[in-house]
């Protein structure tokens, strides 16, 4: 199967229709192809971001992040892989903490309406790589261990993934692979 980023089918994705999804899954399978979910969720439209402390901008993400679950399903998706690193990166002089719980909320709104379209919200922790040269902490769970403590802790989530970057990583965590 494939993913598809939503950005690739209209500079806009919000413009997209649960019809242009169907028309999306329709090409694919034309194709041999099955849709398995959507990736690089928040490139476009720009603005997006769930840390951020602007109430409307956290609030516009949610809605965005909604529509792409059920865009998702009406494509025969199953799972939304948040990578997104310049959209969950914690801004200057904000506290890791509070920029969690911001995240935590956006995630818990849209996971319940993921959850009752059948459709998976996975984290993809980005590793080292993706953060940003001032400060590894800059980034939310660029590091699996500190994602997958999250993860069991309940606090996040409904599932997550492991993408190159993670296991580029020297510490190569092999023990939460096999979970």
């Amino acid at each position: 199967g494939i993913e598809i980023a939503p950005f690739t089918l209209n500079d806009d994705p919000r413009d997209l229709t649960e019809a242009d999804a169907i028309d999306v899954a329709r090409i694919a399978g034309g194709a041999g192809l099955e849709v398995v979910g959507l990736h690089w969720l928040l490139v476009k439209p720009a603005g997006l971001h769930i840390t951020t402390d602007d109430d409307q901008v956290r609030a516009d993400t949610t809605a965005f992040l909604k529509h792409l679950a059920l865009l998702c399903r009406a494509m025969g998706g199953r799972v939304m892989v948040f990578g997104s690193p310049k959209q969950r990166n914690v801004g200057d002089g904000v506290a890791y903490e509070d920029a969690f719980k911001r995240a935590a909320d956006v995630f818990r709104a849209v996971s319940e309406t993921a959850g009752e379209l059948g459709v998976t919200l996975a984290l993809e922790p980005l590793g080292l790589a993706c953060a940003d040269s001032r400060s590894h902490r800059l980034r939310l769970w660029h590091r699996l261990p500190r994602a997958r403590r999250r993860l069991e802790s309940g606090r996040l989530l409904l599932g997550a993934v492991v993408g190159e970057l993670v296991l580029d990583q020297p510490h190569r965590p092999v023990g939460f692979v096999r979970h």
